[in-house]
């Protein structure tokens, strides 16, 4: 479906102390988007590109801006995306274009 407006939700990763010296890591919640979801049909995977591997992501969400970095993710529903890249359209701090591709 293109441009499906759904709720999606930030999730960042946290780190806490289990208490006996080691390190719990766990996804944590920390935003809801109100979002369009788009998919554009083309390929989506992997790219081999100039002896590099590039990621192709055909499917994006449009949201209000945010402080949102790769190393975060998307999860909408039960599915869980990565965060491939963040454009911050027109440099205004208004609205991001989030391309995400669907874990494994």
């Amino acid at each position: 479906m293109i441009g499906k407006k759904i709720s999606a939700y930030l999730q960042r990763k946290t780190t806490t102390a289990d208490g006996v010296g080691g390190w719990t890591e766990s996804w944590e919640d920390i935003k809801k988007l109100k979002a369009t979801f788009h998919i554009h049909r083309t390929t989506n995977g992997e790219e081999r590109k100039y002896n590099k591997i590039t990621v192709v992501s055909d499917t994006y969400l449009l949201c209000d801006y945010y402080a949102i970095t790769e190393k975060d993710r998307i999860r909408i529903g039960e599915k869980y995306y990565d965060i491939i890249n963040v454009e911050n359209i027109n440099m205004l701090n208004k609205y991001l274009k989030i391309y995400i591709q669907l874990r494994d």
